[in-house]
């Protein structure tokens, strides 16, 4: 799938609307359609590196979308679900954006 993010490339430069492709949710993860959020000052202190994060990164947090498809074991949510979303904080590899180490990974549609 492919989509468009708001991405900082390198520290203190600003965000920069860019298409990224995502893959299809895997056991465990959920694809979500971003209906709002909003970039919050500690998306800005991680923007310029006051909260270092690694970059490139899709920063922002706290927001609202709708469940588009779900993994594998994903039991509790199905599509279409309206949900609410927090401490989204990603970093990118390989294989894509994919959520920081140590919280549940989730993948989002930003169309």
């Amino acid at each position: 799938m492919e989509t468009k993010a708001a991405i900082t490339f390198w520290n203190g430069e600003p965000f920069e609307i860019t298409e990224i492709k995502i893959d299809e949710p895997k056991a465990g993860e959920v694809l979500i359609r971003l209906v709002g959020t909003g970039i919050f000052h500690t998306d800005i202190l991680a923007q310029n590196q006051a909260y270092p994060v690694p970059l490139p990164a899709v920063l922002g947090h706290e927001g609202g979308g709708v469940v588009e498809k779900v993994g594998l074991g994903i039991t509790h949510i199905e599509p279409g679900d309206d949900v609410d979303l927090d401490t989204i904080l990603f970093e990118r590899n390989l294989n894509g954006f994919l959520m920081g180490e140590g919280v549940p990974q989730i993948y989002i549609s930003l169309s």
